[in-house]
């Protein structure tokens, strides 16, 4: 079975919706991440330490978000990620956009400024300077955003996953999405959405 080490609210939460989305069983492994001894058992799987991190139903781990949502939609027939085309390759340029620009240039940041720097009188402006960043990378997303309810089009696809994970952080900063029409719109639905309640149900986020 599979196992599944995530946080609350963390990005952990988009490869865990996927394994909602496809109905497969699995173990929820929910950790603290400033527990040392809980970091020290994920550390056993993951030298990184760090979520998502999956144990597969064939017994060896795999880290970071977007190789383990691969894997997921590997394990049945789905229609979570396009097979091929256009369609495909714009599944990946949005995927490396959300990891690149969204999470780690954008609101990993505002989590953790002590990773850009180490003098404390840095991150008020740390923080600023990331905010009017993401101003720009958020209106960005909204123009990529297709006409219809999700990323690239009427399909919810595991790009969908990671982009409502991501956004939904904006909350703890404040950031007012409903400037957004597409960004809000999709944020309604998706919170709406089976898989999406079941996983944050699971992870106590509901």
């Amino acid at each position: 079975m599979l196992k599944l080490y995530a946080a609350k609210g963390a990005c952990s939460m988009a490869p865990h919706i996927i394994i909602h989305e496809l109905g497969l069983p699995y173990e929820l492994r929910l950790i603290q991440l400033s527990d040392t001894a809980a970091r020290e058992e994920l550390k056993k799987v993951n030298p990184m330490g760090q979520v998502p991190t999956l144990v597969t139903d064939e017994g060896w781990s795999l880290a970071e978000g977007q190789a383990i949502m691969q894997y997921l939609v590997s394990k049945k027939p789905n229609k979570l990620f396009p097979e091929s085309g256009k369609e495909r390759f714009k599944a990946f340029e949005w995927m490396s956009f959300i990891a690149t620009a969204l999470h780690k240039g954008g609101f990993s940041p505002l989590f953790n400024p002590k990773n850009l720097s180490d003098n404390e009188s840095h991150f008020e402006t740390i923080r600023r300077v990331t905010l009017e960043k993401l101003k720009t990378l958020l209106q960005v997303t909204e123009e990529r955003f297709s006409n219809d309810e999700y990323a690239l089009g009427k399909d919810f696809t595991v790009v969908d996953a990671y982009l409502f994970v991501v956004l939904n952080w904006s909350k703890a900063f404040k950031i007012d999405l409903s400037i957004y029409k597409k960004l809000s719109s999709f944020m309604e639905r998706m919170r709406t959405r089976p898989s999406v309640m079941a996983a944050m149900k699971a992870e106590g986020s509901l």
